[in-house]
């Protein structure tokens, strides 16, 4: 078990309110670990959530043409010839580019991440269960 590094503040949970307390604070000089269950980063608003649900919808919108002014009857059939990888296509590649741009926001900031299930041992230091255990000390936890 590694043990013991220290941090001015530790952050739970990589979302845009934990990404964005950790960056702030790395700004700002202070040692920053980010501990994240999921293997990806950015919360459940990348990976499932708002993030992938707008995509979708825009999507659904650009085949529908539903924005498009029909002056003439045309009849397009873009909507009913659409498969549902083109669909998930838009989707992924929108979750795939925020993930990354989280990702290497934490790079730039020297933001250390941890990867696994992070719970409190005491007021002032978290065990984090990954691929091994780790237990880390923070000033803060947020």
């Amino acid at each position: 078990m590694e043990n013991n590094k220290s941090y001015d503040l530790i952050v739970i949970g990589s979302g845009p309110a934990g990404e964005k307390a950790a960056v702030k604070a790395a700004y700002f000089g202070k040692k920053v670990a980010m501990i994240e269950k999921s293997p990806n980063a950015g919360g459940a608003g990348v990976q499932t959530g708002t993030l992938p649900s707008k995509a979708l919808k825009e999507t659904a919108l650009y085949f529908s043409r539903v924005y498009e002014k029909q002056i003439f009857e045309q009849s397009d059939k873009r909507l009913t010839k659409t498969k549902h990888k083109q669909f998930t296509y838009r989707r992924d590649i929108a979750r795939i580019d925020m993930q990354e741009e989280v990702e290497n926001n934490f790079l730039r900031h020297k933001v250390d991440v941890y990867r696994g299930f992070g719970s409190f041992i005491d007021k002032h230091q978290i065990l984090i269960k990954g691929d091994e255990e780790t237990i880390i000390s923070g000033k803060n936890i947020l």
